[in-house]
């Protein structure tokens, strides 16, 4: 079995590499997460110094961790077959985790300014720092609503004074932890099936 997975990993990437030798330069949105990384480090051996890479910057991503979404899935790959190519090619980035838009931290109907993003990034910033891996902050107005995976529930509770004084230097009132744990699109949970049908189908347009 893991002699016919590293098969199909080798055709795909025989697969993208052909794909990116079609062209003779590149440019490549870069952000420093687990695909662009990957990607870059691919076509680098492709193009050498014929390869540019792009950061852009916006309110909406946090500040340390603009993950600009880089599509290989032409090419075949999932994002288990692209950590695991990192690993073989030893990137740092291997197991990086994935970070969502800031705007998904607010819920529908809620006005998002350019304060509110920044609050929330460095809240997450900090909360980062402390060694958590994988978590939301979901902002509701003053109220802070922390989402932790499971594994971690527990230091969660340990470093709730230090959890509640990184969120009120940043400008929230209230901190709460919420006791389902981390889930992704847990602000979609207050929708209705129409509703959701409806928003699930303007995202595919």
């Amino acid at each position: 079995m893991g002699n016919d997975n590293n098969i199909k990993m080798e055709k795909k990437l025989e697969n993208l590499k052909a794909r990116l030798n079609i062209y003779k330069s590149a440019v490549i949105a870069f952000s420093g997460g687990v695909d662009s990384t990957f990607l870059s480090r691919i076509a680098k051996d492709i193009y050498g110094d014929n390869l540019l890479l792009i950061t852009a910057t916006s309110s909406t991503y946090p500040f340390y961790e603009l993950e600009e979404a880089t599509s290989l899935a032409e090419s075949g790959f999932s994002k288990t077959d692209i950590r695991d190519l990192s690993t073989k090619l030893q990137l740092p980035t291997a197991t990086k985790q994935s970070y969502a838009c800031l705007a998904s931290r607010f819920p529908y109907g809620e006005k998002i300014t350019k304060v509110k993003l920044d609050r929330l990034a460095m809240a997450e910033f900090e909360v980062r720092n402390l060694g958590f891996t994988q978590f939301r902050i979901r902002s509701h107005e003053n109220l802070a609503r922390f989402e932790f995976i499971p594994e971690e529930m527990n230091k969660a509770w340990e470093l709730k004074r230090q959890l509640t004084d990184i969120c009120k230097k940043s400008g929230f009132i209230y901190i709460t932890i919420d006791l389902t744990g981390y889930r992704t699109g847990s602000m979609n949970e207050v929708l209705s099936d129409l509703d959701k049908q409806c928003h699930q189908k303007k995202t595919e347009e």
